[in-house]
C-alpha cells in the first residue's frame, strides 16, 4: 500500500460511514428524529476527525521541524515513525475492546462506531509510509 491508495481507500470507506450514518439511525436507532440525526452526524465527524487531524498533524509537525536542518529532520521522521506504530497497536486493541463490550451487551448500532478506529490506524499506518519513504540525509558534522 501507499498512502495514496490509503487516500483513495479513505475515500470509499467515508462513503460507507456517509451510508451507515443515514441507514443504521433510520432502520434501527428507536427515538426521536433529532436523536437519529445526532448519531448520524457523530458517526461521520469521529470517523473524518480521526483521519485528518492524525494525519495531517503528523505531516505538518515534520515539515515545520524539518525546517531546522536535516538533523532534526531525521528525529522527527524516526519520532513520528514509532508514534505511527504506537497509535497503530493502540487502535487495534481499542477496535477489538469495542467490538468485545458491543457484542456483549448486544448494543449492535454501537458497531458502526468501530469505523473510527479504522481510520485512526489508517491514518497512522498513511504517516508511517510517508516517514519510510523520505530519505536518510546524513549527518553533517558540528564545526
Amino acid at each position: 500500500m501507499t498512502p495514496a491508495s490509503i487516500s483513495v481507500l479513505y475515500r470509499w470507506l467515508s462513503f460507507g460511514v456517509f451510508l451507515l450514518g443515514i441507514s443504521v439511525p433510520y432502520f434501527w436507532l428507536e427515538g426521536s428524529m433529532w436523536t437519529k440525526v445526532t448519531w448520524g452526524v457523530k458517526l461521520n465527524l469521529e470517523f473524518h476527525i480521526g483521519y485528518l487531524f492524525l494525519r495531517w498533524l503528523s505531516l505538518y509537525a515534520h515539515r515545520r521541524i524539518s525546517r531546522r536542518g536535516p538533523v532534526a529532520a531525521n528525529h522527527a521522521r524516526q519520532v513520528l515513525m514509532i508514534f505511527s506504530w504506537l497509535v497503530m497497536i493502540l487502535s487495534v486493541f481499542a477496535l477489538v475492546d469495542m467490538v468485545n463490550n458491543d457484542l456483549k451487551s448486544r448494543h449492535y448500532v454501537n458497531l458502526a462506531y468501530s469505523m473510527t478506529n479504522i481510520t485512526v490506524f489508517l491514518a497512522a499506518y498513511s504517516v508511517f509510509l510517508t516517514m519510510k519513504a523520505k530519505p536518510r540525509e546524513p549527518e553533517q558534522p558540528q564545526p
